[in-house]
């Protein structure tokens, strides 16, 4: 599958979240088109991150417990300033997730459920090379 000049199933994203739930819904949801690295907090994904350079994408959910989303991707962009990441939630909008945007933390906030025609849309753009 190609989107914006890109293959989308040479794409790696890394998903985020406290809940096993929403990691398979997740995982399941975008097996077709891309590849999917769960990890269960913030701290797990910092490891898996430099454990898989191949991670073109970060997805995190906005509310965890211990490491925040917004935490999790503020520390990963001190070690992976040009990594694109996106904030995941049940929260369509909140003034934590603004401030991470105006801030340039997070490129997109994706709310839950995953929309996975719209979610393809937006991690083509975040990840197409820059001409």
């Amino acid at each position: 599958m190609r989107g914006n000049g890109i293959v989308m199933n040479a794409i790696t994203v890394l998903f985020v979240d406290d809940e096993p739930i929403n990691r398979l819904i997740f995982a399941k949801s975008l097996e077709d088109h891309v590849s999917v690295i769960v990890a269960e907090s913030g701290e797990e994904g910092l490891r898996v991150l430099t454990q898989h350079p191949e991670i073109n994408l970060v997805v995190s959910d906005f509310s965890m417990p211990g490491m925040s989303g917004v935490e999790f991707i503020a520390t990963l962009k001190e070690i992976y300033p040009a990594m694109p990441c996106f904030t995941h939630s049940a929260v369509v909008w909140d003034t934590e997730i603004e401030a991470a945007i105006d801030a340039g933390l997070v490129l997109k906030h994706i709310p839950k459920p995953l929309v996975v025609e719209n979610f393809l849309v937006e991690l083509g753009l975040a990840v197409a090379p820059s001409s």
